[in-house]
């Protein structure tokens, strides 16, 4: 549970959501972003006569406790 604040170049500054910022030294800095919603299975079933609902990252990515709430109120629904 932490965040890059700022990037020096030779190092990056860490903000901790428990606890104090954090000067880390580095050679680099790697991002990891966002992925990208995979539909192709969904697409595929949706040409069928199957009643499909999606969640998580079958709609756009997320984060897993996103994807844990959507399921259960799904769920919640059915």
């Amino acid at each position: 549970e932490s965040a890059i604040a700022e990037w020096h170049g030779d190092a990056a500054t860490v903000t901790s959501f428990a606890g104090p910022d954090e000067r880390i030294e580095a050679d680099s800095l790697v991002l990891s972003t966002c992925n990208i919603a995979n539909t192709m299975i969904s697409g595929e079933l949706s040409q069928g006569e199957l009643n499909m609902h999606m969640v998580g990252d079958t709609v756009a990515p997320r984060t897993a406790v996103m994807a844990i709430y959507e399921g259960r109120k799904l769920a919640m629904s059915l």
